[in-house]
């Protein structure tokens, strides 16, 4: 049987192995990996475990990147279509998209209110799924332009500098940004979806987290403006019904935000997800920032 006693494993993966009656007393396993393992008869008394060191870094790079793209994302979405009402027919991508940011803020607050359920999973994915529609949106038709309009003003001021045929392909990208942006929001929208295989993982949950709380935020920015604008014009019927929207997307921001601080406080480290922990010790072992999710044998009175 295997001893690892008193030693440093972090960031070890023990995914799969068969690990009945190794000893473990004393060592480190923060940010170990022991899921699906066999650890039936294992001794864990006094491991160290929880976030390691290299997690603790990715997790506060993950959030202040996530935080800047959503933020810049939303921002450019939102700033760029206040000045027009959801219902004006001449740009018919704004309806679509204020109701994918409501349905995203909406979606967002339900995976807050319901965090270690089924449903509040199926809320997380959703919210990841349109965060990514929303995404896709705004890379395709706003930061072409951006990029273009960039180079331009470079150009005026060192010529000859930039490669032609770039520059006309950015010329191209701004010309067809519509279309560019319809496949944008199919695009984004599967490649978040596709990122949903990592929903157990204390990562995902922070990322979906922020970019919720940010959307959430845009929408009450949105239905905030545009209520504003209709309440100017002494159209009050409308000013009203968005000004109450307003405050409930709000309330959906702050909401989310509490979540954030929920995954935070509550992220894991060392996981131990359905693995057989039949008959394992973890006396004096602290395990506040341990994944026991489906863990076969786990019986949490017995930790301390």
């Amino acid at each position: 049987m295997p001893n690892f006693t008193h030693q440093n494993l972090q960031n070890r993966s023990f995914k799969a192995q068969n690990l009945a009656g190794s000893d473990f007393q004393g060592a480190d396993i923060r940010g170990c990996n022991f899921k699906n393992a066999q650890l039936n008869g294992a001794n864990f008394t006094g491991a160290i475990t929880g976030l390691s060191r290299r997690q603790k870094v990715g997790l506060v790079l993950l959030t202040i990147s996530v935080a800047l793209v959503s933020g810049d994302a939303v921002s450019r979405l939102v700033l760029n279509t206040i000045s027009q009402s959801p219902l004006d027919k001449s740009a018919e991508f704004i309806p679509v998209l204020a109701i994918i940011l409501s349905v995203t803020s909406v979606c967002s607050t339900l995976a807050a209110l319901w965090p270690n359920t089924k449903r509040g999973q199926i809320a997380r994915i959703t919210t990841a799924t349109l965060c990514g529609a929303l995404m896709g949106f705004t890379i395709a038709f706003f930061y072409g332009s951006a990029l273009h309009h960039y180079l331009t003003i470079y150009e005026l001021h060192h010529p000859d500098t930039i490669p032609l045929e770039l520059y006309d392909a950015t010329r191209r990208l701004a010309g067809q940004r519509t279309r560019l942006a319809q496949r944008g929001i199919v695009i984004g929208a599967i490649a978040l979806l596709l990122l949903t295989r990592f929903r157990h993982t204390p990562a995902f949950k922070v990322a979906i987290a922020i970019a919720g709380t940010i959307v959430s935020y845009g929408a009450a920015f949105f239905w905030g403006t545009t209520a504003g604008a209709f309440l100017s014009t002494h159209e009050f019927g409308f000013g009203v019904l968005l000004s109450l929207a307003t405050v409930f997307y709000l309330g959906c921001t702050t909401l989310s935000l509490r979540s954030i601080v929920y995954h935070w406080k509550n992220v894991t480290g060392t996981s131990f997800r359905e693995a057989d922990l039949t008959d394992a010790t973890f006396k004096n072992t602290d395990l506040r920032h341990t994944d026991f999710s489906k863990a076969i044998g786990y019986i949490a009175t017995d930790l301390r």
